[in-house]
């Protein structure tokens, strides 16, 4: 597909066609990465959405982020997210992921923030969050933004538990003073 592109654009000007070419190779290199992730083939997936991004094609900026996630590369998922965020900033399913790796990392305050913005985004009527709402009710939730929620709860949940244990640590230490 690409080299029949290739020419077609060969006939145009130079930097255009230069320009649309490196945009169909991240198209073909953007579905090989799908492919691998599929297949969960996590590590090969990654290079080839590194190589999409770099040629342009920011929808690989998401499935990116996920992956990194996935492999337990909190720190840069959150990066990634960002940037993800930065491109698709409707997207409540990239806040609930940043969310997920902020949590993982401690940064709660961080994974609160975000979480209620994918619950707020969430509440808007558009196709992606149908299409989400879809796959959580195949989960059992009624909706994507009660899928959020229930989340937002356990975060909340862990804050109390941690404060509780914070409380029974100190009053063990007057106790022994």
């Amino acid at each position: 597909m690409v080299n029949f592109f290739k020419q077609l654009f060969s006939a145009g000007r130079k930097e255009e066609s230069s320009e649309a070419i490196l945009l169909l190779e991240g198209y073909d290199t953007f579905e090989t990465a799908r492919k691998l992730e599929l297949e969960e083939n996590m590590e090969e997936a990654l290079k080839y959405y590194d190589i999409a991004i770099n040629g342009g094609l920011n929808r690989a900026l998401s499935p990116q982020a996920f992956i990194l996630q996935k492999l337990d590369y909190d720190f840069e998922a959150i990066e990634a997210f960002t940037k993800a965020i930065s491109n698709s900033p409707k997207d409540s399913n990239i806040f609930f992921g940043r969310h997920l790796s902020k949590s993982k990392i401690g940064d709660i305050e961080g994974a609160i923030e975000d979480i209620k913005q994918a619950i707020l985004l969430s509440k808007t009527n558009s196709h992606l969050n149908r299409e989400y709402d879809t796959e959580v009710q195949k989960l059992g939730y009624p909706n994507i933004e009660t899928f959020y929620k229930t989340y937002l709860l356990n975060v909340e949940m862990d804050i109390d538990l941690t404060m509780q244990q914070r409380e029974k640590l100190k009053a063990k230490r007057k106790y022994r003073s």
